[in-house]
């Protein structure tokens, strides 16, 4: 930097090196040779090639996204959406804040949105957020807790005191004598519709050699036009395969646990009958012991 500096000023009265020769120009200005010069000028040639080519690339990309119509559109924020007070709902807040004040009452959060809501039923915030809500049910449910608790310590409580989940299809298979079994979820062997899963996956994986979710989509819905009432018979079949194995492996774990169980009774009882009859030797010995001294 130093030298093109001291170059730039020595041609401040006059060119010294003629304009159009650019080589000898720069190599008094770096101090270099000429052969470093044409080096110089080969590597910056091959990187303006590659930053086309790269410019190139993006602007194609560019294009098939924006022509593609299976480009997935950005997901929204999750959650409710804000709420806004106005001034009026503002000024209602402060009104039952301070009547609570007044009543020589805590102004908890639920208090306030109690009375509010009985004041003032079109006020835009109806509920009292998870937490509330968790600690409304309990005192609906006449539950003792602390207002210290925790969210997690509020759920853990009302789980304790949550009644037990009653199901219409249950209530309605009682009536006609059928026991309904429940699954594992998402139960690779005893879950036909898993099975349907696993071979549509492979079909995709198998047939997809574009790994566009246009041709995706397509053939998801070319193996569910093909899926007949046969291959679901056999994914059915399969799965009563393996519960009657698993029904036989259960007995035979039940004979085996009885037959334990039946071994501890006899060791038990065979000591305690050892037992008696040590203590029967015993009594008799006392007894000769007694006679001899008599």
């Amino acid at each position: 930097m130093y030298r093109v500096i001291q170059f730039v000023k020595s041609e401040k009265y006059g060119i010294k090196i003629p304009l159009n020769n650019v080589n000898d120009r720069l190599c008094a200005m770096l101090g270099v040779s000429s052969r470093s010069i044409d080096n110089l000028k080969k590597e910056l040639k091959e990187i303006e090639i590659a930053k086309e080519r790269s410019s190139r690339r993006l602007r194609s990309g560019s294009n098939t996204i924006t022509t593609d119509d299976t480009v997935e559109q950005p997901m929204s924020v999750s959650g409710r959406p804000k709420i806004h007070l106005s001034d009026f709902g503002k000024d209602m807040i402060r009104y039952e804040f301070h009547l609570l004040l007044a009543e020589r009452v805590y102004p908890t959060l639920d208090r306030m949105m109690t009375r509010l809501l009985v004041d003032f039923p079109d006020f835009p915030i109806k509920n009292l957020g998870i937490k509330n809500q968790i600690r409304q049910w309990l005192i609906d449910h006449s539950v003792p807790f602390i207002d210290q608790y925790s969210k997690s310590e509020l759920l853990e409580l009302s789980y304790a005191y949550a009644p037990e989940k009653e199901y219409i299809v249950d209530e309605t298979a009682k009536q006609f004598d059928i026991e309904i079994i429940r699954l594992p979820v998402r139960h690779c062997i005893l879950n036909p519709i898993e099975i349907c899963w696993a071979e549509l996956k492979k079909s995709v994986r198998d047939q997809n050699t574009t790994f566009k979710l246009k041709d995706v989509e397509k053939l998801i819905w070319n193996w569910l036009n093909n899926c007949d009432s046969t291959f679901i018979s056999n994914c059915i079949d399969h799965v009563q395969v393996y519960e009657e194995n698993f029904k036989k492996a259960d007995q035979f774990i039940e004979q085996i646990e009885n037959e334990l169980n039946d071994d501890d009774n006899i060791d038990n009882d065979s000591d305690l009958t050892e037992d008696e009859d040590e203590d029967e030797e015993q009594d008799e010995d006392k007894g000769e012991g007694e006679d001899e001294d008599q």
